[in-house]
């Protein structure tokens, strides 16, 4: 009984984090050298209200070959922490125009410096408080 539950649960992980077959809504809300920078609007999940699942990409150009970046496509599902400003990968994967694929596995986190990007990045996917009228 026992090894049955570990082996239902450990398969609702793994389709919880692959995934589906769904249309994908990227949304573009970052460029930089060459780089394009996508979440996935429709995978967005809030496992609790400062966290936050979203799978994100990276698309090089020509502008970017053009400066010799070897990046094809980077692709990861990542865990923010909207309110320490942190995030981690979970899962990705990454494609280079001279080298095979590479897997990506869970990292710890990356706290965020303040930036263009990273700014972008959290406005894009972290829910925005409301502020209050102060008169």
């Amino acid at each position: 009984m026992k090894t049955a539950c570990s082996l239902c649960f450990f398969m609702l992980v793994i389709f919880g984090l692959c995934p589906t077959s769904h249309a994908e809504d990227w949304q573009f809300f970052f460029n930089s050298n060459g780089i394009k920078y996508f979440y996935d609007k429709d995978s967005i999940a809030y496992p609790d209200k400062n966290t936050v699942q979203v799978w994100c990409k990276e698309l090089a150009t020509d502008e970017a070959y053009a400066q010799g970046v070897k990046l094809k496509q980077l692709q990861e599902l990542k865990e923010v922490d909207c309110t320490r400003r942190r995030y981690k990968v979970l899962v990705g994967r990454v494609s280079y125009i001279d080298r095979p694929v590479e897997e990506l596995v869970e990292t710890s986190w990356f706290y965020s410096e303040p930036g263009a990007l990273n700014d972008a990045f959290y406005r894009a996917v972290c829910p925005q408080r409301k502020q209050r009228n102060v008169k």
